[in-house]
């Protein structure tokens, strides 16, 4: 057949050039935008024979791999998905359910992300055993309601993102000789409904941190379309309910935003005083041992066992209890 029209630049000088400009062509993983002062070097080495957006499409396109050779040589790598059984992992479905195609990743940027050792070790796996019928098998878990909060705090406070991310389907491998990665996850955005990816390629030894990769679309520029809230719940719940105990709603906001930069959405993870409010009374009643929650049996005991009790002087049901 017919063969196409010869590429003004050949692949391969292309790739040396970029190869040569590598630290600064990616920041941090990130591909960065064609008004940088770097594709103009490039056109430069190329005696201006294309745009420079047009170099800048090839890498971002990945198009003769490009992209993935040059990560390769930075010792970034793309994640690939696996086709392991479910005696290899195992699923932690904490948040709604999501579905992520990671080798979509023509928008998507990389990021780095580092949860220190006194964290991880807050959620790290544990082994659990199912039986099945005749049979007992073990999986690697991550303490669940946990390691959301701890990972996505994390990230969205290093990355400013403002989307409202749902996880789902957290893996664990067991046996590290028969997988790529030490854990997998996966969450979508309730907003945008941008999706990410996210991996760590090792467990981490006693007193390490856990380094984690995450494939995800920037959208720190997007403020506009974000505005719901994560759920306050599980440990975080407490830990916050804790706190507030000798503080006020107010404060634990103005805390929780001190990190926020001029213009920035309120992030997914700010919550409004009513939750915070609600979290406190929840944590107070659990660590009083309330169970029961009546407020005219509420009333009279103000009235029989408390400073109140010159100001109540008189409550219909009282006599009778």
């Amino acid at each position: 057949g017919k063969r196409g029209r010869k590429p003004i630049i050949d692949p391969d000088t292309l790739f040396d050039i970029l190869k040569g400009k590598k630290e600064h062509i990616f920041d941090n993983g990130h591909l960065r935008p064609p008004s940088h002062e770097i594709w103009d070097d490039i056109i430069k080495e190329l005696n201006y024979a294309v745009p420079k957006k047009t170099v800048y499409i090839s890498v971002l396109q990945d198009r003769n791999n490009i992209k993935s050779k040059l990560l390769n040589v930075l010792g970034i790598e793309l994640p690939v998905l696996e086709d392991n059984s479910e005696s290899e992992n195992t699923k932690n479905t904490t948040d709604e359910d999501c579905s992520t195609d990671v080798n979509d990743v023509g928008e998507k940027s990389l990021f780095k992300l580092t949860i220190p050792y006194k964290d991880y070790i807050e959620f790290e796996p544990f082994t659990v055993f199912y039986k099945d019928n005749k049979t007992c098998r073990s999986y690697d878990v991550l303490k669940q309601n946990t390691w959301v909060d701890i990972i996505n705090d994390a990230f969205l406070m290093k990355y400013k993102l403002p989307c409202n991310f749902i996880y789902k389907s957290c893996k664990v491998r067991k046996d590290s000789s028969r997988s790529t990665y030490f854990l997998t996850f996966k969450a979508k955005c309730k907003d945008c409904y941008s999706e990410i990816f996210g991996w760590s390629n090792k467990k981490p030894s006693k007193g390490e941190a856990l380094e984690l990769n995450i494939l995800a679309k920037d959208t720190s520029k997007d403020n506009e379309s974000h505005n719901s809230k994560r759920p306050l719940r599980g440990t975080k719940r407490d830990i916050v309910g804790n706190m507030l105990l000798k503080d006020l709603a107010s404060n634990w906001r103005r805390n929780a935003a001190s990190t926020m930069e001029f213009g920035q959405t309120s992030p997914a993870n700010l919550y409004n005083n009513d939750i915070l409010r609600k979290s406190k009374q929840q944590y107070n009643d659990k660590t009083l041992g309330i169970t029961i929650k009546n407020p005219i049996d509420s009333l009279v005991e103000l009235k029989r066992n408390s400073t109140f009790a010159g100001s109540l002087h008189n409550i219909g049901i009282d006599p009778f209890l």
